[in-house]
């Protein structure tokens, strides 16, 4: 049976070699409008992404399809956040990494929509609508790359772009079932993104495979080097993280996931990173709190010649208005406190990641990406869990911020489905600046789990 023309980037490539990029835009265009009813784009006009596909030049990716994430400049689009305040941002230019991959020959669809100025995990968006999970449609797709996520589930594209600044690859990635890869900070150029934190955002790359990830990762890096797997992958399993989370579900899938793994001749380590989510809470939110509160004044100044104050009265979504209203009335996040959090505390969190995985010789560090599913459409600023209310938004980034706040390269990569049939991540990661090793130990585990 032929690969699905639009799952993968290889059978892309094929296809509009055989049958032309502009009708295999016209493929995606249909599965795009098929799918109208789950508020995956923000911007989507069939003209212009026909004329980008017939405008493709040779390259890698020549004639491919894929989405770009609503804070992420394409010329000629809006870039909104996917709030209705930026609705008239027109950028003039391109993203850097925009214009590498059409340099390379890709074509963009659309827009991706995302959490409000993507300040969320869940992709609840009251301006642009809630992305849709493509497993249950009464549950949320996970953001804040919550379009992107969507987009490739579907097989509108086999490829897209988002951003991280807490986990907003990787938990979308988890939810729609596909991989998800925050590289290390600055390995992907950041010109023309949107920015919540200088400290925690990269621009990442999502996709249904590691071997699309890792040419993605060459395209966007420059770095071409193949790294060989061990023989035996030594993969430190943390201890009360990847086992005992919220969800039965999640632990019944993990524990299967440890043994199919454990059977087929990978060496598991139990792992302490207590200390580790310590220092992730005590740090990660003074530096996100205190660097977005002064991007943002300069956003709402430099675009639309306004205070926070006034841009806050245009946010759309009551979750990230009232995080805005709560910061102006409280002040923000004391410089002293910022200077602590940033320039000795996250160097702690750093060392802790080095001595983890030194210390035991370990080529991964491995836990369930959410430990809990995706959220209910109503569920946004509490979810019920086995019967247990839990707060959304620090139950879901609970595995995905530390290495966030650390600069540590993290993916997550599809587990199967859960006994209630919704897709489960598994989250690994490695050494910084080490992100080919990542992605060559990540495919290796996607082999032994296929």
């Amino acid at each position: 049976m032929a690969e699905d023309p639009l799952r993968s980037i290889a059978a892309a490539r094929e296809a509009a070699k055989t049958i032309g990029a502009r009708r295999l835009m016209e493929m995606a265009l249909a599965r795009a409008a098929a799918c109208a009813g789950d508020n995956i784009f923000t911007t989507l006009d069939a003209a212009k992404a026909l004329d980008n596909a017939a405008s493709a030049s040779d390259g890698e990716l020549v004639g491919v399809p894929f989405i770009v994430k609503d804070n992420i400049d394409v010329a000629g689009y809006p870039t909104t956040g996917a709030s209705p305040a930026l609705g008239q941002n027109r950028p003039e230019f391109d993203a850097d990494s925009v214009a590498v991959l059409r340099a390379q020959g890709a074509a963009v669809i659309g827009k991706a929509n995302l959490h409000e100025l993507a300040f969320g995990i869940t992709n609840i968006n009251a301006g642009f609508g809630t992305v849709k999970n493509p497993f249950d449609p009464s549950r949320a797709a996970g953001g804040s790359s919550g379009g992107t996520a969507a987009a490739i589930a579907r097989g509108i594209v086999p490829f897209g772009l988002g951003t991280d600044t807490g986990g907003s690859i990787r938990i979308p990635a988890a939810h729609c079932g596909i991989c998800g890869f925050r590289p290390s900070p600055d390995r992907y150029p950041r010109i023309g993104q949107m920015l919540l934190s200088q400290t925690r955002d990269v621009l990442g790359t999502m996709a249904n495979s590691i071997g699309d990830l890792q040419m993605l990762d060459t395209v966007l890096s420059g770095d071409d080097e193949e790294i060989e797997p061990p023989s035996r992958l030594r993969i430190g399993i943390v201890h009360g993280a990847a086992i005992a989370g919220f969800s039965r579900d999640h632990d019944h899938a993990m524990a299967a996931t440890l043994t199919h793994l454990s059977d087929r001749g990978v060496e598991l380590i139990d792992v302490d990173f207590s200390f580790g989510f310590a220092l992730d809470q005590q740090c990660g939110m003074p530096i996100a709190v205190y660097e977005t509160e002064a991007l943002l004044r300069d956003l709402a100044r430099d675009t639309l010649g306004l205070t926070l104050e006034e841009f806050t009265k245009l946010i759309a979504s009551p979750d990230v208005k009232g995080i805005f209203e709560h910061i102006i009335a409280s002040g923000g996040v004391p410089e002293a406190a910022y200077r602590t959090a940033l320039e000795v505390d996250r160097p702690l969190l750093q060392a802790s990641y080095a001595k983890l995985l030194d210390d035991d010789g370990l080529d991964l560090i491995l836990m369930a990406t959410t430990p809990i599913p995706p959220v209910l459409l109503d569920e946004i600023e509490t979810t019920l869990v086995d019967g247990v209310e839990h707060a959304t938004f620090p139950a879901t980034i609970r595995h995905v911020s530390p290495a966030s706040v650390a600069g540590i390269p993290s993916l997550s990569l599809p587990g199967g489905l859960t006994d209630a049939g919704l897709p489960f991540g598994i989250l690994l990661e490695g050494r910084v600046n080490e992100d080919r090793t990542l992605l060559a130990n990540a495919r290796a585990i996607e082999a032994l789990l296929a």
